[in-house]
């Protein structure tokens, strides 16, 4: 059986990536980038968020990371045809992150509901920002009946699946807020 990947669906996550691009550009509207900052955009998915960041540090810099190499060949295609010299992209995950102090300000937009471990995921952020640095991140807090909750669990509970599923980790992280606010802190 065939696992699921956006690498094979680009298109598909590219018209999904607009419903996000709202929230995201108005996270972006609370930084107070400098034409400076090194940004790091942490699961830039296609990079059109990523680029409105580069076009605000012209004399910065700003890096695209993201675990989907189809993603990475869309925003380096992007970045191409828009002419702007200041960004990199690589593929990586946020849970294996290795930079050290490298950002002022480490962006992250609809990414955190996918990470599993959240501790990881902030330690990774922290030590890659700069001391005084800024980790700006858009969490959707999903619940019990969000449909990309209800419905799997829906599904596996009326196909009588449980026994295919009792180790499996489910993907989307569904933390309470005292423990989300623990990690954060």
């Amino acid at each position: 059986m065939a696992s699921f990947s956006w690498n094979r669906l680009p298109e598909q996550y590219s018209d999904a990536v607009r419903s996000q691009a709202f929230i995201g550009e108005e996270l972006i509207g609370t930084i107070g980038f400098k034409p400076e900052d090194r940004v790091l955009d942490a699961g830039c998915g296609v990079g059109n968020l990523t680029l409105d960041i580069a076009r605000k540090v012209p004399e910065g810099s700003v890096t695209g990371m993201d675990i989907s190499e189809g993603r990475i060949a869309q925003c380096r295609d992007l970045f191409r045809n828009e002419k702007i010299p200041n960004a990199r992209f690589y593929v990586g995950s946020i849970e294996e992150m290795t930079e050290e102090e490298e950002y002022t300000i480490v962006f992250s937009n609809s990414v955190f509901q996918w990470i599993t471990d959240l501790d990881l995921a902030l330690s990774s952020f922290h030590r890659a920002l700069r001391t005084g640095g800024l980790a700006a991140i858009q969490f959707p807090r999903l619940f019990g009946d969000h449909p990309m909750i209800f419905y799997p669990e829906k599904a596996i509970r009326e196909m009588r699946l449980e026994k295919y599923f009792k180790d499996w980790t489910f993907p989307v992280c569904v933390p309470s807020e005292e423990e989300l606010q623990k990690c954060m802190e």
